[in-house]
């Protein structure tokens, strides 16, 4: 099932393979591309 993701956060999306990652200056959250249907 396929989510959309919402980032309210200051921060860079970057990609690396087929993962998303959200980088902010607290860490790393990681998003598997296959589970993404919309980023806001």
């Amino acid at each position: 099932m396929k989510r959309t993701i919402y980032i309210f956060s200051d921060g860079e999306l970057k990609r690396k393979e087929n993962t998303i990652y959200f980088e902010t200056e607290e860490g790393k959250k990681y998003i598997p591309v296959e589970n993404i249907s919309e980023i806001f």
